[in-house]
């Protein structure tokens, strides 16, 4: 496959990664290779009253592969080239003994030098007759001289063709007004904290510099002459203005350019160059950043993308599948930006199945290793409110190669930035495609539909001889069948699911994205037999290597070691392991050392349903290695197996071939009951901080997307401002870490999608402000978004989200009206006599270590506090307010939660699904998916930063609502359907259960709410399980945390009774403490935190 960008004709957008060059240096170049350059002298404009000796201005027209401009030179400019060139020849042939001037010559070595002659003759005295002859010399004399390689690509010529390296970079747009102005410092509107309070500053008086400025089609840019960097950008957005003259700017050829992000006063030589330089940037907004410059819908600052094709993901184990494809098909940029991200999470599972391949920092190290740019912004957290240790994340990412680049943001100075957050999770490839949503790329996200609860793994080799069999048929009797590797038929190597295909019209740029989705593109992680069109989690290649040499010799497998690893190496070693080796130890076992596994544990593998015999030996036979991806197996080593990933109903999803037990699916801190146990240690991410013998999981349901095209660009736009916002407030003379540049939107196609996504009108929201993204209009277009889309509403509404915090009427805490909107469509429906559901999924307890109705559990509920407030509890809750005014609150509103269980040691245990989905549809026609919670910090826009896309269906399909024939749409549809089947345990198979009607009283009381109660019921009676309506005030609980379940008192009745629960469904127990105040005491830490913390 021969790839485009570094063929002929064509500037890679690669090259503005590429360290700058000053551009006097000889090496500098500005024009695509092989490229010719055609001048045309169009026009002449003649003034001796103004310019007595150079009267005439030569409108000069220049094209250059696809790109054509013009640019105005007087006589005298010609002159002033013809003599720096003379200069320059002359200067070759000085003997200075310098570097710089040996690169000179030999950049000119056994090039063409001669000069075309300059005509001599002043414009002053050339008469009007001899007019056309002057024009037809001097483009002669610039045709010629743009021939010669050797003065082509010289600083003064660029200058005077207003050329640059950025000029022609394919997908940077197209050429706009170029040129050198004097630039004063200054005008920046971001957040710097209390030495700048109203975080703006403009300085009039000053130095003054030359900067080198561009206009392309969606920013303004300039670059330093003296380096070549770039200095800052200026993306178009709707502040975006162009004004001149001494009233705007206080000087007589001042021009201001000036957006969300900055005010920025430069100064022309004259006032034709000020009129050329406000001319070109406003056709250039008219031409090119409309987009931009105009109101959009939602006060957004992206606009309205049609046939978009977008796809969505439920849960994390097919959104994380995707991501890891979508970063292996990267070819220039890696954008990533989490509120948590975990160096070393496993994005393809089962983890033993290709090793370290398909974690994080492994892709992202192969990619940047390939030349791929990887930039990662993280959160930076206070520390002593949030364990995430985001430095750990930035120092791991930044040993991986230099071509990662982190930041953490914001700094907590005084008067810096303490409550709000980054919370936004996005992930961009080359600016093309775009996956966002709530999942972050850290430890407890990934999950799929099954929601185990345990992960003892127990992976040894079998005793069996005829695995091998066919090996020792194949290779050298002496050793070579010490391993077994798995493969794909025919030993092909893995096909990635996401790739870009380059074709003789097309190159990189123009990719056809082959990604396939099972089921037509549900996201499920399911099996797809046939190679030649591979799916997101297929019949993979796999390599598993078993050693026959004890585990004191496996290899290492984790490159680097952190300074706390450091620390304990010289014991570990005494041990015969070091830190290296902890990966691939637990991934197979439960965590415990021989020496410290006890009779318990011993009596608990009795207990267990597969109780694997060869645990109890004191040696295992061997234990399985995660092969290192830098050393592969050679054909004649392995035994060709297949191994699975799939999402079936099946126990044995991480089972390995050739071997007794299964593999971990969550490896050391991903082992996640945040509820039980806060983390801790994430320098030591393969070690277990929770004793999974006992504690079973926290299973993890979320919603992500993926979009491409324009509306990647706009999710990438986003990222460039933040980044090159960060970068001037934390790493501005940093020369390692660059401004970012957005693609063009005009030269992107629509790519091709195989069997993978929906076509629909796309729009990206974000809540952000000045401290976020250095922005000074605060954005709050996922607010708008929502309020729209209920109020757009004829049928129904599904919510599913982590928070339910919002406002009735006005609250001096809340100021978010979601559920007033709720209400207002509710009460409507009503007043008309027609039928309307809102069906609300929210998590049972919020993600707070510590027990409810202790000291530990005071933040639990104050989250508890204000969702109560809203829901159900005060004259001015959602429930209270309806029941003045419809007949039968319940019949509009059902609030649920989900909840699971298993068995772990031999006895039957239940945890709540933690809901972390932050997704609303409206009637099978709308979805909004993002990271920003139902609460004022994600929605106001000036606290938490968020990012979300809402989809409004344009293909849509017969379906069936109220009763009546309906056309739903084919991406809220199927998400909604989806998400039905995991919570009422219908991946099987629908059951005779009509999904598309779920209006109906049939489905939404007879199924809906019935099933939802039952398994409610159920899990009350076996396992006592809080929160729960059976506890209304703190006695109460006590009470009933002091008596026994079925789970203690008949073990077998509650094992029947949990046969009877179906799906994870359960109700929110609304009337839980109800009688007691939750809001934390004023004297507590809780209490002493501001109220905005928590809403």
């Amino acid at each position: 496959m021969i790839d485009q960008d570094t063929s002929p004709f064509k500037v890679p957008f690669s090259s503005i990664h590429k360290d700058p060059v000053p551009f006097n240096h000889p090496k500098r170049a500005g024009f695509i290779p092989g490229e010719p350059i055609d001048v045309k002298i169009i026009d002449v404009e003649r003034s001796y009253r103004r310019k007595p000796l150079n009267p005439n201005l030569y409108t000069i027209n220049l094209q250059h592969g696809e790109h054509n401009w013009t640019i105005k030179r007087r006589y005298k400019h010609f002159r002033q080239l013809h003599e720096a060139i003379l200069l320059f020849k002359a200067s070759l042939h000085v003997p200075v003994p310098t570097a710089r001037q040996r690169e000179k010559r030999k950049s000119v070595k056994g090039q063409p030098r001669k000069l075309p002659k300059l005509p001599k003759t002043p414009d002053a005295l050339i008469t009007g007759a001899r007019l056309n002859r002057r024009m037809e010399q001097l483009e002669i004399y610039l045709q010629r001289l743009v021939n010669i390689r050797t003065f082509r690509n010289l600083e003064p010529t660029l200058k005077f063709l207003e050329v640059s390296h950025l000029s022609f970079v394919k997908n940077l747009g197209s050429k706009g007004k170029e040129g050198v102005i004097q630039k004063y410092p200054g005008g920046h509107k971001h957040f710097h904290g209390c030495c700048n309070p109203c975080g703006f500053s403009f300085a009039m008086l000053g130095s003054r510099n030359k900067r080198w400025f561009l206009v392309k089609d969606s920013f303004v840019a300039y670059v330093r002459p003296e380096d070549g960097r770039v200095a800052d950008v200026l993306l178009f957005d709707q502040e975006f203005s162009v004004k001149s003259g001494r009233e705007e700017t206080g000087l007589r050829n001042g021009l201001v350019m000036s957006n969300f992000s900055r005010r920025l006063l430069v100064e022309c030589w004259t006032a034709r160059k000020l009129e050329e330089w406000k001319r070109g940037i406003e056709l250039t907004m008219k031409r090119y950043g409309r987009d931009f410059t105009r109101w959009n819908r939602f006060n957004s600052f992206a606009p309205v993308r049609t046939d978009t094709q977008a796809q969505w993901f439920v849960d994390g184990a097919s959104y994380m599948a995707a991501v890891a494809e979508g970063l292996e098909a990267a070819r220039e940029e890696i954008f990533i930006s989490d509120w948590w991200l975990s160096p070393e999470i496993y994005l393809i599972r089962p983890v033993a199945a290709e090793g370290e391949k398909w974690r994080l920092d492994q892709v992202l190290k192969r990619k940047a290793e390939e030349g791929v740019k990887v930039f990662v912004l993280l959160y930076k957290e206070v520390e002593l409110a949030i364990g995430l240790n985001s430095l750990y994340s930035k120092t791991t990412l930044l040993n991986l190669h230099p071509n990662v680049k982190v930041l953490r943001h914001p700094d907590h100075m005084p008067g810096g930035i303490f409550l709000w957050a980054h919370h936004e999770k996005v992930v961009v490839v080359d600016q093309s495609i775009a996956f966002l949503g709530g999942i972050d790329l850290c430890y407890g996200r990934w999950d799929d539909y099954l929601h185990r609860l345990a992960d003892l793994g127990s992976a040894r080799l079998e005793q069996q001889t005829d695995i091998t069999s066919s090996s020792q048929k194949q290779t050298d009797s002496g050793g070579q069948n010490d391993r077994i590797v798995t493969q794909t038929p025919d030993n092909q190597p893995r096909k990635p699911h996401i790739s870009f295909l380059d074709t003789e019209e097309e190159g990189p740029e123009n990719p056809e994205i082959n990604l396939v989705t099972p089921n037509g593109g549900t996201g499920d992680l399911q099996i797809d037999n046939s190679l030649e069109n591979v799916g997101f989690c297929n019949e993979d290649a796999v390599k598993v290597e078993i050693p026959a040499e004890s585990p004191e010799n496996n290899n290492e497998i984790v490159d680097g070691k952190t300074p706390e690893s450091e620390n304990t190496q010289e014991q570990d070693e005494v041990d015969g392991t070091t830190e290296e080796d902890e990966s691939t130890k637990a991934l197979l076992t439960t965590g415990e050392t021989e020496n410290t596994q006890s009779a318990t544990a011993d009596q608990n593998a009795k207990n267990a349903e597969n109780t694997d015999q060869s645990t109890k030996r004191k040696k295992p036979v061997g234990i399985l290695k995660l092969p290192s991806i830098d050393q592969p197996t050679t054909q004649e080593e392995s035994i060709p197996v297949r191994l699975q990933h799939t999402n079936s109903y099946s126990a044995g999803m991480n089972k390995l071939p050739g071997m007794e037990g299964e593999a971990k699916l969550w490896v050391g801190k991903d082992y996640v009951n945040f509820i039980a146990k806060d983390f801790v240690e994430l320098e030591r991410p393969f070690s277990d901080f929770i004793d999974r013998t006992t504690v079973p999981r926290m299973p993890w349901h979320d919603i992500g997307a993926m979009v491409y095209g324009k509306a990647a660009r706009d999710v990438a736009r986003h990222f460039i401002q933040r980044w090159n916002a960060a970068k001037v407030e934390k790493a501005k003379t940093n020369p390692t870490y660059q401004m970012l540049l957005p693609r063009s939107y005009e030269e992107f196609p629509t790519p091709r999608v195989v069997q993978s996504t929906t076509r629909c009108d796309c729009q990206i929201l974000r809540s952000s402000s000045k401290w976020s993204a250095g922005i000074s209009r605060t954005e709050k277009s996922i607010y708008e978004a929502y309020l729209w889309s209920i109020q757009q509403a004829q049928h129904y509404i599904y919510i599913e989200n982590q928070f339910f915090i919002s406002c009735l009427q006005d609250n001096p805490y809340v100021h978010n009206e979601i559920v007033k909107a709720v209400f207002d469509k509710i009460v409507e429906c009503e007043k008309k006599g027609k039928n309307f559901r809102v069906y609300v999924v929210l998590p049972l307890l919020p993600g707070f270590p510590g027990e409810i109705g202790t000291a530990t559990g005071l933040a639990i509920q104050a989250v508890f506090h204000w969702n109560f407030t809203t829901m159900c509890k005060g004259e001015n809750s959602l429930m209270s307010r309806l029941s003045k005014e419809v007949r039968d609150p319940y019949s509009y509103v059902s609030f649920c939660g989900l909840r699971t269980h298993t068995e772990l040691n031999g006895t039957p245990v239940s945890e709540m699904v933690y809901v972390h989905s932050k997704m609303m549809i409206v009637d099978d026609r709308i979805a909004i998916i993002g990271s920003a919670n139902i609460n004022d910090r994600s929605m106001i826009g000036e606290k938490d930063s968020e990012m979300a896309v809402i989809v409004i269906d344009t293909v849509t399909k017969p379906s069936r609502m109220d009763g009546e024939e309906y056309q739903a749409g084919a991406f809220a549809s199927e998400l909604r359907k989806r998400c039905f089947r995991e919570h009422l345990g219908l991946m099987e198979g629908d059951q005779g259960i009509d999904l598309d009607d779920i209006v109906s009283s049939e489905f939404f009381k007879d199924v809906w709410v019935k099933t939802a109660a039952i398994n409610t019921k159920i899990y009350d009676d076996v396992f006592h399980c809080i929160p729960t309506d059976r506890a209304t005030t703190f006695q109460s609980l006590n009470r009933y945390k002091q008596t026994d379940g079925l789970v203690v008192t008949d073990t077998a009745e509650a094992r029947r009774e949990l046969a009877r629960v179906k799906g994870n469904l359960v109700l929110q127990p609304l009337m839980f403490l109800n009688q007691e105040e939750l809001s934390p005491a004023l004297l507590t830490k809780e209490g002493m935190a501001p109220t905005e913390l928590w809403t």
